[in-house]
């Protein structure tokens, strides 16, 4: 309970098994970005179980700069020369993700709930700091990330 209650930026004791999980649940495939991309995360209404995330992807990604979405937000101009990433999250749970997803058909898509309903050539299988961290990880692997 201490842990839980005011844990600290490198995370709770433990905290290693939680990394070992997220990035073995990561999944890379298609399309992947070659330098610091403009980031928009579409950011579905908050429930009781998940509520809301104070972290996101373009936070945690060495370069990359980014905006939060919701259901009625349109993407913004992307910047001269970034790859665009949508952050999406249960696209198949919500038509209006799909639907911005299938207006940019050059974005690389990241899947940060269940995957399916689209495209993505990244799944984390979570929306957590550590799945996002994950992610991270995983594309700076594959050498696409400056």
């Amino acid at each position: 309970a201490d842990w839980a209650s005011a844990p600290s930026a490198a995370g709770a004791p433990g905290r290693d098994i939680g990394v070992e999980a997220a990035r073995r649940a990561v999944r890379v495939s298609g399309t992947t970005p070659t330098g610091p991309p403009f980031v928009v995360e579409l950011t579905p209404k908050v429930n009781i179980a998940a509520g809301e995330h104070a972290h996101g992807l373009a936070g945690l990604w060495p370069g990359a700069t980014g905006v939060r979405l919701s259901e009625q937000d349109e993407v913004p101009v992307v910047p001269h020369g970034r790859p665009l990433v949508l952050v999406v999250r249960d696209a198949g749970r919500h038509p209006w993700q799909r639907d911005l997803v299938d207006r940019h058909p050059d974005a690389v898509v990241i899947e940060t709930g269940l995957p399916g309903g689209i495209a993505a050539a990244v799944e984390t299988h979570g929306a957590g700091r550590v799945n996002l961290e994950a992610a991270v990880a995983a594309l700076a692997a594959t050498r696409v990330l400056p």
